[in-house]
């Protein structure tokens, strides 16, 4: 694992019975940084850094994830909601902006619908978009099973050799995102896929139905297909602008899912002239 940078400044807070570890960068109005499944709060690399220029910049690991605990059960939409909802507070009096990627993004989604008294304005990358009908059991057990197959023939194999096709895959990625991608593949709870949601079926359209706070919605013209949704479909933008039609909607190009890790520039320039 390669060191941290020492502008990375690691905490630990308590949340709900378990311990989060968090990282944070910079001085002034916070961001709450929520990374997505199989991740880690170091994923967010250069676009953490860039928004530490400006802003305080917090990055917690979720719960399963990184270096916070791994309880053996709590993988519900609604434990990692419990621990957000518990965690603000401890980070400021005043309600949060908070940018959420993919399972982030679903999370700070649910907050912004449920408690808008603790989120002050709200970033959406890949989080919203795809279809939402769900799989049959046997189909998602499936998917499910499949996840595990790979995971465990990606945790088997050298780390080094998987390192190294991840930086032949992604070239536009830092060494230090590279190595938190990998590490975060390979260190994450199995018990996520017991019991936790895929988010692929999340059906976002009543949740985001109720949000009050402005909101920005990221996402990427080279998504994989479904996962969240195929940004090349027109169709699909359009369904987001109709479910969200004050949110504001941009649309990377040259960025797959990992909007922040692909054309981090982008992203955080996205970020910043929403949030001002």
């Amino acid at each position: 694992m390669l060191a941290v940078p020492a502008a990375w400044n690691a905490s630990t807070l308590r949340v709900d019975g378990i311990q989060l570890h968090c990282y944070q960068l910079g001085q002034g109005e916070p961001l709450l940084l929520l990374h997505g499944i199989g991740a880690n709060a170091r994923t967010w690399g250069r676009a953490a850094e860039a928004f530490a220029r400006r802003r305080r910049a917090i990055a917690p690991d979720a719960r399963g994830h990184g270096q916070s605990d791994r309880p053996a059960s709590g993988y519900r939409d609604l434990d990692y909601l419990a621990d957000v909802e518990a965690l603000v507070p401890q980070l400021s009096d005043q309600p949060l902006d908070i940018a959420g990627h993919s399972l982030g993004g679903r999370i700070a989604a649910e907050l912004a619908a449920r408690r808008p008294d603790l989120v002050r304005r709200l970033v959406l990358e890949e989080a919203v978009g795809a279809p939402a009908t769900p799989r049959p059991p046997a189909q998602e057990a499936q998917m499910r099973e499949g996840a595990r197959i790979w995971l465990d023939r990606l945790r088997a194999a050298p780390r080094d050799a998987v390192l190294a096709q991840t930086r032949q895959r992604q070239p536009g990625w830092s060494e230090q995102e590279c190595a938190a991608f990998v590490d975060g593949q390979r260190e994450f709870s199995m018990a996520i896929y017991g019991e936790g949601s895929l988010g692929y079926f999340w059906d976002w359209r009543p949740v985001v139905a109720r949000i009050q706070c402005p909101t920005l919605v990221i996402l990427g013209d080279r998504s994989a297909a479904g996962f969240p949704a195929s940004i090349a479909d027109e169709t699909v933008i359009d369904e987001v602008r109709r479910a969200m039609p004050r949110a504001g909607i941009v649309q990377v190009r040259g960025a797959g899912h990992m909007v922040h890790l692909d054309r981090p520039e982008d992203f955080v320039a996205a970020v910043e002239s929403f949030l001002g």
